[in-house]
Order: C-alpha cells, then sequence, then structure tokens
C-alpha cells in the first residue's frame, strides 16, 4: 500500500522555508567568524524573508477555497 504525501504550503511558501534554513548556516559561520556587516545584511535578509513568508501564508489561508 503506497501513502501519498501532498504538502499543505504553496511551493513558493517551501522554498522560502528552504532558503532560510539554508541561510541560517551561512549567517552563523558569518557571526562566528566575526564579519559583523556582512552578518547584520544577512540578518536583514532574513527578516524581510520571515515576513514576507507570513504575509503569503496569511494570504494564501484567507484565499484557498474550501475542500
Amino acid at each position: 500500500q503506497k501513502e501519498t504525501v501532498i504538502p499543505t504550503e504553496l511551493p513558493l511558501v517551501q522554498e522560502v522555508t528552504t532558503t532560510l534554513r539554508e541561510w541560517a548556516s551561512i549567517w552563523r559561520d558569518l557571526y562566528v567568524g566575526d564579519k559583523r556587516e556582512m552578518f547584520n545584511t544577512v540578518r536583514d535578509m532574513i527578516y524581510d524573508l520571515i515576513e514576507w513568508r507570513s504575509q503569503i501564508l496569511h494570504t494564501s489561508n484567507n484565499h484557498t477555497p474550501p475542500v
């Protein structure tokens, strides 16, 4: 018997989530390497992506037709 997994999130949200996970490692390396300017730049981009992801989720939840 096969089980089919259907993601509940939009592909765009999945991609942003994956990007944030990848950037977390980069961000940590910048912190450890004491590269403050780049660390702050990446931090700001991460915060922007988190906010954008939140807005996409909110919008998609309000416009998704009932199943």
